[in-house]
C-alpha cells in the first residue's frame, strides 16, 4: 500500500510530507512552551533587559505562519506540479516575512518598555511621549519594509510604488511643515534636556512649572494658577531660564540713609552691614558700597550671596538681614531717608507786602 501512487506521488512521500509538517509544527510549539515558561523564570531572577526583550520575541512567534513554512518543508519531498510547488514557496515566504514582521513589532515595542520602565525608576518623566511615538514610529517603518517585501515576492512593481509614496511624503510634509517643526523641536528638547518634568522655567514674560512635554506642546502651570501652552518650535526661539538648576542665588539690595548722618558713622556702616550679612547661615558676604548721592538720601548698595537656590528660604534669610539692619541702625540713632521737602518762609513787615497784591485785593472787595 505505502507504494500506490497517488497524483504522482505514493502513499510513503505523503506520509513522510505529513509527519514533516506534524514534527515541525510539535517542534516550534513545544520550542515556545519550553522557553516561555522555563525561561519566563529565569528571567525573574536576572537584572538585564535584554532576556525580557528576546522573551517576548519568542512569544510573538504565530503557530499559523509556521504551518506554511511546514507545508512547504513537506512539499520538498513530493512532486508537485510546477505551478503549486512556487505557489507553495511564495506562501512560505510570505508567512515567514509576516513572522518577521511580528518578531520586529515585538522586540521594539519590548525596548520601548524597557527603556520606559528604567526612566520611570529613576524618577524621570521626561521624553516619555516621544519614546512612545519613536516606538510607533519604529513598528510602522518594520511593517512597510515588510509589506514591501511581500508586495515584491507577489510579483508587484514596488519601485513605482515607492516612488510615488516618495512624492506623496514630501506632499504631506509640505502641508505639515508646521507640524514637523513642533515635532523636530519635542525631539530637540527630548535629546537636549534644557528643562524638564518639574522644572520652574522663566519664557519671556511668563514664568511656570513644566507639567508636559508632549510632540507638540509644552504645558506649564504659572504661578497664579492656569495653565500655559507653548508650541515647541516657539519655545526653543524663546530666551528660557531654567531656576530649577541654579547653584545659589545673588541678592542686592538699597539702603538709603539721611543725608544727615555723620561721616564717621557712614564709614562704619559697610563694616555692620559685612558683619550682620556673614552671621546668616547660607549667606555669603559679597560687597558693600556707599553707592552715592540719593534724591533724598545716601545709598549704599549691598550685594551677597545665598546658597541654596530655594526663594523661599532666600527670603527667609533676606528677611533676618533687613531686620537685623534696622535693629542696628536704630541702635547707632541713623534714620533711613524718605523723601522730604524743606520750605524757608521768609518773613516781613508791612512795607514788604506786594501793592499789587494789595490792591487785588481791595477791588475783590
Amino acid at each position: 500500500m505505502l507504494q500506490v501512487e497517488y497524483w504522482g506521488n505514493s502513499v510513503r512521500a505523503y506520509l513522510v510530507a505529513a509527519s514533516v509538517v506534524v514534527a515541525i509544527l510539535l517542534a516550534v510549539r513545544i520550542a515556545k512552551h519550553i522557553l516561555v515558561t522555563r525561561g519566563g523564570l529565569l528571567v525573574r531572577r536576572t537584572a538585564s533587559g535584554l532576556d525580557d526583550t528576546l522573551l517576548q520575541v519568542v512569544d510573538a512567534t504565530r503557530l499559523w505562519l509556521t504551518l506554511f513554512i511546514a507545508l512547504y518543508a513537506a512539499s520538498l519531498f513530493l512532486v508537485l506540479p510546477p505551478g503549486l510547488a512556487g505557489k507553495a514557496r511564495t506562501a512560505a515566504v510570505i508567512a515567514l516575512l509576516v513572522q518577521i514582521g511580528s518578531w520586529s513589532s515585538a522586540a521594539i515595542a519590548a525596548t520601548v518598555e524597557r527603556v520606559r520602565d528604567k526612566k520611570l525608576a529613576q524618577g524621570e518623566t521626561a521624553g516619555l511621549g516621544l519614546l512612545a511615538m519613536i516606538g510607533f514610529f519604529a513598528r510602522v517603518v518594520a511593517w512597510v519594509i515588510m509589506i514591501l517585501l511581500i508586495l515584491d515576492n507577489l510579483g508587484v512593481d514596488v519601485t513605482a510604488l515607492v516612488a510615488g509614496l516618495g512624492i506623496g511624503g514630501v506632499a504631506i510634509a509640505l502641508a505639515v511643515q508646521n507640524v514637523l517643526q513642533d515635532v523636530f523641536a519635542s525631539v530637540s528638547i527630548t535629546l537636549d534636556r534644557p528643562f524638564e518634568i518639574g522644572d520652574t522655567i522663566h519664557i519671556d514674560d511668563h514664568i511656570g512649572k513644566v507639567q508636559h512635554v508632549g510632540i507638540k506642546t509644552t504645558r506649564l502651570r504659572s504661578l497664579n494658577g492656569e495653565e500655559l501652552v507653548f508650541a515647541n518650535a516657539d519655545l526653543l526661539k524663546s530666551r528660557i531660564r531654567n531656576y530649577r538648576r541654579m547653584l545659589r542665588r545673588r541678592v542686592l539690595f538699597t539702603v538709603g540713609v539721611t543725608v544727615s548722618t555723620p561721616v564717621d558713622v557712614l564709614e562704619k556702616l559697610p563694616g555692620i552691614f559685612r558683619e550682620i550679612i556673614e552671621s546668616q547661615e547660607g549667606a555669603r558676604f559679597d560687597r558693600a558700597h556707599l553707592k552715592g548721592f540719593g534724591q533724598h538720601s545716601l545709598d549704599f548698595e549691598i550685594v551677597y550671596f545665598f546658597g541654596s537656590p530655594e526663594y523661599v528660604l532666600m527670603m527667609d534669610t533676606q528677611q533676618r538681614v533687613v531686620l537685623a539692619i534696622l535693629r542696628r541702625l536704630s541702635e547707632l540713632g541713623v534714620s533711613l531717608a524718605y523723601p522730604t521737602r524743606t520750605l524757608h518762609i521768609a518773613s516781613g513787615g508791612p512795607g514788604d507786602r506786594d501793592p499789587g497784591r494789595d490792591g487785588a485785593a481791595e477791588g475783590d472787595d
